[in-house]
């Protein structure tokens, strides 16, 4: 699985004569995306599969996890209450 991330183009080193100065999507591994997520949570907006989208929304907050085998979810809870759960 890969993940799309934008960043400013030229801001890892000296920007190219032919380069356009907009941002550029770059496609990274998901366990380097999945390493960054788990330290901000708080960034998540939104998850979801095609058949269905978890928002996060100012009384929820996300906890993310991995099982005994590396398969990692993403819950939505709302105080002690699992609304939903993604295992990715």
């Amino acid at each position: 699985m890969l993940v799309t991330r934008r960043r400013r183009a030229g801001s890892a080193g000296r920007r190219r004569k032919w380069e356009d100065p907009v941002e550029q999507n770059i496609t990274m591994p998901f366990d380097e995306f999945w390493s960054w997520l788990l330290t901000h949570p708080n960034c998540i907006l939104r998850a979801g599969t095609p058949d269905s989208v978890l928002y996060d929304d100012d009384d929820l907050h996300w906890h993310l996890e991995e099982d005994p085998d590396r398969n990692p979810s993403v819950q939505l809870v709302r105080g002690k209450h699992v609304l939903a759960e993604l295992v990715l």
